[in-house]
């Protein structure tokens, strides 16, 4: 998998492979993270796409029946027989869509058939003395609804994709998505999978258009902030939901960290996969083993941090602890799966050196048995050893990649790709030591 990035942030023009572990390595303020921001609004903006736009259209078109209706047994003791049937219908129509985008007339007989058949009492209301026939307004506005519907099931599928992506996009990076200190307008994000490409193309900060729309079916998780845990001594569910969507959405939109945060939340419901997922953990669990790591668990109606039978709340536990408890949750419940994507922005942040060690052969190992695509963004010479050390050890160091964020003379940046020569690196970064040794 590549990514290729044109005036977005900072960087001018930049392509970065990712087929293992991707690090990319650079100083403070060098558009380490842009790189990551854009390959998950892309990338997560595309999972599952044509499921996603097909729920869009549903949950329209299902309002438009709603409002349009009024049908009141949508709120008496019958309303879960009425919704379904109106469910079912929409279903129908979204899923045969083709059917009815060009003419109106077969939408027109369709819907009306069905507001014929749904304005039936059921069966059981009719056996206590009801009868078919009382009143109601379901009919009165036929055309309205078929007008409405009409329009909703010819929107292109490219322009609801574009709203899609401007909703990730403008979350990710706060509506600034272009660079800024260049006079060209167009940008561009590039993915190429598997020899495919799909390229979303921005024209001031607004996405303009998509070429080549590729569903992708895999999961994609961005970590950049131990201290999402603690959002999870919220008490209820609804509270904590209420905390994600206060705290993580810009302007209405999805921030990485509230997905993020729902994910810590999950369940695996397949139980195949999270017997083959415990198989690969096992060499995982022995190097977690080294930090004492305890689980979260959900006790006396809020999530806690337990290790030797002992419960904490989570805004207890120490901030090096807590990245290793986001990845050790994520393993489990199945939210990093074979094949998927991670995002790890600085994981070093808040390690002792000690656990940095354990971390990087953490992040090593789960690519080995998982078979992961990791990028991961560092400005740490120790971390970045690390990596290098136990990729060559555990044998996937020819799956590894790594770039350096450098600057032009236009205050924009480029990755430059130094895989075979990562002293370039080591020299950037230990430059400070250098400088206290002079002091």
């Amino acid at each position: 998998m590549k990514i290729r990035l044109k005036n977005i942030g900072l960087i001018d023009n930049s392509e970065v492979e990712i087929n293992g572990i991707t690090i990319i390595a650079g100083i403070n303020a060098t558009g380490k993270s842009t790189i990551g921001k854009a390959l998950y609004s892309v990338f997560n903006s595309l999972q599952n796409i044509y499921d996603k736009v097909n729920e869009i259209r549903h949950k329209n078109i299902m309002s438009i029946f709603l409002k349009d209706t009024k049908d009141s047994r949508l709120v008496g003791h019958y309303r879960n027989d009425i919704f379904n049937q109106y469910d079912d219908q929409v279903h129908y129509l979204v899923e045969n869509a083709s059917k009815f985008v060009n003419d109106k007339s077969a939408l027109f007989d369709n819907i009306d058939s069905f507001l014929d058949s749904v304005s039936v009492y059921p069966t059981e209301v009719k056996e206590i003395g009801f009868n078919d026939t009382m009143p109601f307004t379901v009919k009165e506005s036929t055309q309205n609804i078929v007008d409405n519907i009409f329009d909703s099931l010819n929107i292109p599928l490219d322009r609801i994709v574009k709203s899609i992506l401007q909703t990730n996009l403008d979350a990710e990076f706060s509506g600034e998505i272009s660079n800024r200190y260049i006079s060209e307008k167009v940008s561009e994000i590039t993915l190429t999978i598997k020899g495919e490409e799909t390229t979303v193309s921005i024209n001031d900060d607004k996405v303009s258009g998509i070429r080549n729309i590729k569903s992708m079916y895999k999961d994609i998780v961005y970590i950049d902030d131990p201290y999402i845990i603690d959002d999870l001594k919220y008490n209820t569910d609804i509270d904590i939901l209420n905390h994600f969507f206060r705290r993580r959405i810009y302007k209405g939109r999805m921030h990485h960290r509230a997905s993020l945060s729902m994910k810590l939340l999950a369940n695996n419901p397949d139980l195949l996969e999270s017997i083959k997922t415990d198989d690969k953990l096992k060499d995982i669990y022995a190097k977690m083993e080294k930090i004492k790591l305890g689980n979260l668990v959900y006790k006396e109606r809020a999530y806690k941090y337990e290790a030797d039978n002992i419960a904490l709340d989570v805004g207890n536990i120490a901030a090096g602890l807590k990245t290793f408890i986001i990845i050790k949750t994520l393993l489990e419940n199945g939210s990093l799966e074979s094949n998927g994507i991670m995002i790890l922005d600085e994981p070093e942040i808040h390690l002792h050196p000690k656990w940095q060690l354990v971390l990087a052969e953490l992040i090593v190992l789960i690519q080995k048995e998982f078979n992961m695509h990791i990028l991961l963004n560092t400005h740490s010479p120790y971390f970045l050893s690390a990596i290098e050390t136990y990729s060559k050890q555990h044998g996937v160091s020819d799956k590894c990649k790594y770039y350096l964020m450098n600057s032009n003379e236009e205050n924009t940046v480029y990755a430059e790709d130094v895989t075979d020569n990562t002293e370039q690196i080591y020299k950037l970064l230990a430059d400070p030591f250098r400088t206290l040794e002079l002091l």
